[in-house]
This record gives structure tokens, sequence and C-alpha cells, in this order.
């Protein structure tokens, strides 16, 4: 629980934000992982962004699971959807891991934007000193609120990569990244 004060400047003059941030999350450990709620009110040059969050994180027998869904509200009044999930798989040689993630926040053009990020990865040990790595990492920004003029941006990004060890506190990295 706190108290913030923004104070902007910019060409339409001085504006000053008061609020107040608070933070409640309940957690309950379970036997492979917890559950939990939270509601977060954060305040920003914009006014005060809510959200509210129902999650899961889970212990698996060769990796973890994490997810979450809620809602956000803007500071302008408007509600989007906000989930998380989180997904690692380790193997004998190699690791596969996902992630996606839909929120919202604020540009660096004082804009409420809604960021939706979708990450796939890959890596394969050789053997005890090289390996080799691959990604895949999607991303969509756009307006959070009806009224902004926020331009709907994507990218798309293809890594591969190779790992090699010269010694106990070097690595050589050589790769090829692709972007969309």
């Amino acid at each position: 629980l706190g108290r913030t004060e923004v104070d902007t400047t910019d060409t339409n003059g001085n504006r000053q934000t008061k609020g107040t941030n608070s933070l409640l999350k309940l957690t309950r450990t379970l036997s492979n992982g917890s559950a939990f709620a939270s509601y977060d009110a954060t305040v920003n040059q914009n006014g005060t962004r809510k959200a509210l969050r129902f999650g899961r994180d889970l212990q698996l027998p060769r990796g973890n699971l994490s997810a979450s869904l809620g809602l956000t509200r803007t500071p302008a009044g408007n509600t989007d959807g906000n989930a998380a999930i989180t997904y690692s798989h380790a193997l004998a040689a190699s690791n596969f891991s996902l992630s996606l993630k839909r929120d919202v926040s604020t540009n660096n053009n004082d804009e409420e934007i809604v960021d939706t990020r979708l990450i796939v990865g890959y890596a394969y040990q050789i053997d005890t000193i090289s390996s080799l790595n691959l990604s895949v990492n999607y991303g969509r920004s756009g307006s959070a609120d009806d009224l902004s003029t926020v331009p709907t941006v994507e990218r798309t990004t293809l890594t591969a990569s190779y790992s090699r060890a010269l010694t106990q506190d070097w690595d050589l990295t050589g790769g090829v990244t692709l972007r969309r």
C-alpha cells in the first residue's frame, strides 16, 4: 500500500496525478504447487490502472506450468483481459519452453496499450561443451482504450544459435536472427 504523485510536463503544459497504489495477493500452497488471487491498483501519469488475476502454479514431473487469467481496467474505464501462461519441459538432452502473456501497460507516449507476446524456445545440449538454441518470438501491441490513436504493431523474430565453451569463462556463440 502506498501513495503516488506523478508530475508531468510536456507540450500541453504541467499536470499532476495523485493516487494510492495497492496490491492484495492471497496464495494457497498445494501439494503440487500453489493457487493465487490478486488485485492491484497502480497509479501512473494517466490515472489508476486496476487488475484482478487468478492463477495456478504446477510442479510437473519434468517441468513447470504457471497460468493466470484476469481483467484490467484502464484509467479511461475500458476493460481488457489479461492472461499469462508459462510452460517448461526438460528432456534428457534438451529443454522446451513456451510463454504467452497479454497485459495492459503504458507506452512512452503516455498511452494505454495491450501487449501480447508469445515466445517458444528449444535448447539442445549437443555435448558437454556445445548447444543449439532455437526460438520464435511474436509480439503485438495496440490500443487499450476506445478513443486512442495508437497504431497496432506486430513483430516476429526467429533466432537460431550455436554455442561452444572455449574455456571455463569464455563461450563462442554464433547464429542468425530473422525479424519481420
